[in-house]
């Protein structure tokens, strides 16, 4: 524990003699009560210097309150060697009563200062709010998110303090953590910067408790690593095209050579014959391994090699993750029923997560819902936008250039040999996104169930 300067200490000293004095002040205005009770005002005292100037105070308090209600105001007596018993009693009791309250009131307000201690240590931001939506505490780092003194927040309303005030999306779900009493998670981007704060709210007796941190850091990962993934299924795709036009351009010679080699064999003596087959082995070797490395590769955008993956389940588990982000922008996400694909599971995951956080990455709260749709060569996926605001006078068509995530969505549709459109309503009421792929993602799946239910 820190100790204290010698100064402050003495400093607390006065200020409890001066409590002390105060009661001395106010029993002898008040004679009726310090007659009756002579040492109740100077207990009361001695708490109060206990509680706001620690233990030793206290107890100095009690003391210089015992000898001025002895001198002052207890009834004097023939001699000071002869107090009678009632006497006694009234001031042993007045010092073990002191005694006790002034520990018990100083190991309180040593814990509580010890509790401040450690909520000011953590790193994560901690706020008590009450059910009027008054901030009762909030820890160091919870004011430097704010970047607001926390003598400037305290008692304020909450709704009020954080950025974009009352109007602010997530407001609804705080309101229903309040009235409902459960806990939530809110991730909100602070206007104005790159910087993503996460909120867990947590019902309690009070009111609510946050429990805030940044997680840029986490999000700038995600995001780098959506445009690593992209980049690297580019480049397999790219290597599978290499080595299919690589063992195409290799295979047509070696297919020559073994020709005529076959020629060669037929026409010479015995010393050439050998030769022609020594050529004819190493030429069939080559194309046989030439053939292995191209089936390989194949695999890489092969869709037998892929997995089935119900896009219903995906987009139910990608909004789960993404609830935080979805709070706190005031956003939904729904859908139509979608179909079975055949795909790279990470990849689909990846345009998904892409699709949904580039929807509501800006913080205006949107209701999401994807559909679906197909004719005979191709499917086609589609996520619109609602604004759940009133839209603007004149809409403003949605640019998939202007949105990083959702151009890597654009990627990895690409990749899929797709194509992806954006589209707005003449009234600004909604967008559209809408992603085009070839049909064999589905025609994969149904030959598969169309020749598993032949062979039952």
């Amino acid at each position: 524990m820190t100790r204290r300067p010698p100064l402050h200490e003495l400093v607390l000293y006065v200020a409890a003699f001066g409590v002390v004095g105060l009661a001395a002040g106010l029993s002898y205005l008040a004679p009726a009560l310090s007659s009756a009770s002579p040492y109740t005002l100077f207990l009361l005292a001695a708490i109060i210097a206990a509680r706001w100037c620690g233990l030793g105070p206290g107890l100095a308090a009690i003391i210089i309150g015992g000898v001025l209600a002895e001198a002052l105001f207890v009834a004097p007596r023939p001699s000071l060697l002869q107090p009678h018993t009632a006497e006694v009693l009234d001031l042993v009791s007045y010092l073990v009563v002191g005694f006790v309250a002034c520990w018990a009131t100083s190991s309180l307000r040593s814990a509580r200062e010890r509790i401040l201690r450690i909520l000011d240590s953590i790193s994560e931001g901690f706020t008590v709010v009450d059910r009027s939506w008054r901030v009762l505490y909030l820890n160091r780092a919870a004011a430097d998110m704010a970047r607001t003194p926390p003598t400037d927040l305290l008692g304020r309303n909450v709704l009020e303090t954080l950025p974009g005030g009352a109007a602010m999306p997530f407001k609804n779900e705080l309101r229903r953590a309040m009235t409902e009493r459960r806990p939530t998670r809110i991730e909100v981007r602070v206007p104005g910067t790159g910087v993503w704060l996460e909120t867990r709210i947590v019902p309690t007796e009070e009111g609510l408790s946050a429990f805030t941190r940044d997680v840029t850091d986490r999000k700038v990962t995600h995001h780098q690593l959506g445009i690593t993934l992209s980049a690297l299924a580019r480049s397999n795709q790219e290597l599978e095209k290499f080595a299919r036009t690589m063992s195409h351009d290799l295979v047509q010679p070696l297919a020559s050579i073994t020709s005529f080699a076959e020629l060669l064999k037929d026409s010479n003596p015995a010393e050439v014959e050998r030769c022609a087959n020594r050529i004819i082995e190493i030429g069939l070797r080559m194309a046989a391994t030439l053939r292995q490395n191209l089936d390989a590769a194949r695999t890489l955008g092969d869709p037998g090699a892929h997995e089935a993956v119900a896009l219903d389940a995906l987009v139910a588990e990608v909004a789960q993750e993404l609830s935080g982000v979805l709070a706190g922008s005031g956003s939904s996400v729904t859908n139509d029923e979608l179909p079975v694909v055949e795909a790279d599971p990470v990849l689909m995951r990846q345009l998904l997560y892409s699709l949904i956080l580039g929807a509501v990455g800006d913080g205006e709260p949107r209701r999401l819902k994807f559909s679906s749709g197909r004719d005979d060569e191709q499917w086609t996926l589609t996520l619109s936008l609602v604004p759940l605001t009133a839209p603007a006078a004149e809409a403003i068509p949605l640019r998939v250039e202007d949105h990083d995530e959702i151009m890597i969505a654009r990627r990895i549709v690409e990749l899929q040999g797709g194509r992806m459109e954006a589209e707005a309503a003449p009234d600004g009421t909604a967008h559209w996104i809408r992603m085009r792929l070839p049909a064999a993602m589905l025609k994969v799946r149904e030959s598969r169930s169309a020749a598993g239910t032949a062979g039952k």
